[in-house]
């Protein structure tokens, strides 16, 4: 028999198929209800998994559950569940830093890329027909700018990288400076944003 699991959140369907041949799935946002199922599964499961920081667990969600044992956080963050409360009473709280990096700074250089270099807009007069009335006007390139990085964590440091592929100067504010990056520290963030 598969142990119990509850699923807070909705996980993509290639993730509920791996869990589910591992763990029988109880999702909270099924339709007998959060509460119902929280009480059908109270004297047995062991596991929670929290898919996208869908609310809070806090003590009175974990007394719910009298037998949990652990809480599995998809994701970089835990604040969303109480930590503290769980830590004191035997429950073992994980997430999943890293797994996301590159993603996260993908996507933010392909923001910075469509901001400078407006594909979006490009693309619609294009599709629009409006090249045959002229060209789209030319717009302004990455190459040879400063960005300023709020915050020089994990996926900071991969926007670094990026960055600096396409000869952009990078400097950063965060909490303190650390010593083992090249990148120029300014402890205000005014400052930097100057």
């Amino acid at each position: 028999m598969k142990p119990d699991l509850v699923v807070s959140g909705n996980p993509m369907p290639h993730v509920a198929e791996q869990l589910d041949a591992v763990f029988t799935l109880h999702r909270l946002d099924g339709a007998e209800g959060r509460d119902a199922i929280l009480a059908r599964v109270a004297d047995r499961c062991k596991a929670l998994a929290s898919i996208g920081g869908h609310g809070a667990i806090d003590a009175a969600f974990m007394q719910k559950l009298p037998k949990l044992e652990i809480i599995s956080s998809f994701g970089v963050g835990y604040d969303h569940v109480d930590a503290a409360w769980a830590g004191a009473h035997g429950i073992t709280v994980t997430n999943t830093p890293g797994v996301l990096n590159a993603e996260v700074a993908d996507t933010c250089l392909g923001l910075i890329l469509c901001t400078l270099r407006q594909f979006n807009q490009a693309e619609r007069h294009l599709r629009a027909g409006n090249w045959l009335k002229g060209p789209y006007p030319l717009t302004r390139t990455l190459q040879d700018r400063k960005a300023g990085i709020v915050g020089l964590g994990r996926i900071g440091k991969e926007v670094a990288k990026r960055l600096e592929a396409f000869g952009v100067s990078v400097v950063y504010h965060g909490r303190s400076e650390q010593k083992d990056v090249p990148y120029k520290y300014y402890p205000s963030l005014v400052d930097m944003a100057r």
